[in-house]
C-alpha cells in the first residue's frame, strides 16, 4: 500500500556546479565538480522520505520523454513508485551555482519543452487511483505557465470527502486557491507569507495571520523564516524553532527536507514539539550533506538534535 503520493507540477534537472572560489562575472571560472539532479519540490520530499527509511512512496506530476531517464534512475535508487505522466517534449534544466563550498547559490532557471500539453485529466485519474491507497498527498511546487493557476485545488477538492491529509508547498495564486481546501499542513516561507496577506508584518502581525489560517481550518502552519528559523503552529501551541548548522553548506533543498522531517513525524504521531525539532534536525542534515542526501531517522535525531532551540511563543 502506498501511504504518500506527492505531486510535482513542474519538476527539473538539477545541474549542480560546485565553485571552491566566488563567481568571477565574464570570467572563466574552473569548477571544483559537478553533477545532475532529479529535481523538483516534490520529488524533493519523497526522496527525503525514502532517505529516512519509509517505504511506500509514489511520486506523480509531468515529465517529458526526451530526458526522463535521470528522473527513472533516481526513482529506482530511491525506491519511488513512478506515476508520472509523459509528454513529448523535455523536463526543464536548471543549473544552479554553488560558490565556496555552497554558501552562495546563483539558480538560473529554464522552462520546459512542449510538443503537446499533457492533460489534466490523467492527472485527476492518477491522484483519483490513489484514494484508497495513500493518506498523505503532498502538492509541491511552482505551477508552469501553462496550466491555471487553480490546478492544486482542482485536484485536491476530490480528496476532501475521503478526509486525506493535504500538504501544500507552494506560492501565489496557487497557495491562495489551495486553501479553499482548509488543507491539513501549509508550508509558506516568509515572503509567501507576507504575499499571501498582502504586504510585510511585524511579528505579532505573523502570529495573527497564522491564528486567522489555523481558524480557517488549516491543522497546521509551518512559516520558514531563513536564517531567523521557523514557526510550527496548531491550534493549540505556536513554537519557534532555531537550527544552528555545524559547518557551512548549501541551503538548496532546505525547505524540502524540512517538510519531509515534518510528514515523516506526523506519520510517526510526533507531538508538536517534535514536529519541529525533527522538521529542523532534518533541514539541517541535508545542508550538510555534500550530495543532497538526508541519513536515516535515528541518525537525524542522534547528530542534529543537540543543535536546534525551541521556544514556545503562544503566550508572548
Amino acid at each position: 500500500m502506498c501511504s504518500i503520493l506527492t505531486l510535482t507540477l513542474n519538476p527539473a534537472i538539477d545541474f549542480n556546479v560546485i565553485l571552491s572560489e566566488t563567481l568571477l562575472k565574464g570570467r572563466v571560472n574552473r569548477a571544483e565538480r559537478a553533477f545532475k539532479v532529479a529535481g523538483g519540490k516534490g520529488i524533493n520530499v519523497a526522496s527525503f522520505l525514502a532517505d529516512m527509511g519509509l517505504k511506500n512512496i509514489c511520486v506523480t506530476g509531468f515529465l517529458g520523454m526526451e530526458n526522463a531517464d535521470c528522473f527513472r534512475e533516481h526513482f529506482v535508487k530511491k525506491g519511488l513508485c513512478d506515476e508520472f505522466i509523459y509528454f513529448h517534449g523535455a523536463t526543464r534544466e536548471n543549473i544552479k551555482i554553488l560558490e565556496n563550498k555552497g554558501s552562495t547559490t546563483t539558480d538560473i532557471n529554464l522552462e520546459s519543452s512542449y510538443e503537446e500539453l499533457p492533460l489534466i485529466k490523467e492527472l485527476k485519474r492518477v491522484v483519483n487511483n490513489f484514494i484508497n491507497k495513500s493518506e498523505y498527498y503532498i502538492f509541491s511546487g511552482s505551477v508552469p505557465k501553462w496550466l491555471d493557476e487553480s490546478i492544486y485545488y482542482e485536484v485536491g477538492k476530490y480528496l476532501k470527502d475521503f478526509n486525506k491529509k493535504i500538504i501544500i508547498d507552494t506560492s501565489g495564486v496557487p497557495l491562495k486557491k489551495a486553501l479553499n481546501l482548509h488543507p491539513f499542513a501549509i508550508k509558506p516561507n516568509i515572503d509567501e507569507f507576507y504575499e499571501l496577506f498582502g504586504g510585510k508584518l511585524d511579528f505579532s502581525g505573523l502570529l495573527k495571520n497564522i491564528d486567522v489560517l489555523i481558524e480557517s481550518g488549516i491543522e497546521y502552519v509551518l512559516l520558514s523564516m531563513g536564517e531567523n528559523g521557523a514557526i510550527i503552529a496548531n491550534k493549540d501551541l505556536k513554537l519557534k524553532v532555531v537550527g544552528k548548522l555545524s559547518c557551512g553548506g548549501s541551503s538548496v533543498g532546505a525547505g524540502d527536507a524540512f517538510l519531509a522531517g515534518f510528514v515523516y513525524g506526523s506519520i510517526k504521531n510526533f507531538n508538536l514539539q517534535d514536529l519541529a525539532v525533527f522538521s529542523t534536525a532534518s533541514s539541517l542534515a541535508l545542508i550538510e550533506s555534500n550530495e543532497r542526501i538526508l541519513p536515516d531517522a535515528e541518525t537525524i535525531i542522534d547528530n542534529y538534535y543537540k543543535n536546534i532551540t525551541l521556544e514556545d511563543i503562544k503566550t508572548k
